[in-house]
């Protein structure tokens, strides 16, 4: 699993909606200005964060991002964000 073939798509369908270097002020919706996933580099700062708020691995299932009344993954996305946090982490 790549960033190429699985991050990309997921943070554009689920988070650069307020995770991106193109939004500012209340564009954000109260995203922390600089916590950013609009590349790769960008994903690989945050991904215990990231882990910490969406995804589902062996030891917890976590999803409070992205925040209710936004698009939300499925449990099998979770997963897979789980599985690549873990590849990328392990690189």
């Amino acid at each position: 699993m790549t960033y190429a073939d699985f991050a990309a798509g997921f943070m554009s369908q689920y988070c650069l909606a307020c995770h991106s270097t193109t939004k500012t002020g209340a564009a954000r919706q109260n995203a922390p200005v600089t916590v950013d996933f609009d590349s790769q580099s960008l994903v690989r700062m945050f991904t215990s964060n990231i882990d910490k708020r969406a995804a589902y691995g062996p030891d917890s299932e976590n999803d409070t991002m992205p925040p209710a009344g936004s698009p939300q993954p499925s449990r099998a996305e979770r997963e897979q964000l789980g599985r690549y946090i873990a590849c990328e982490v392990g690189r």
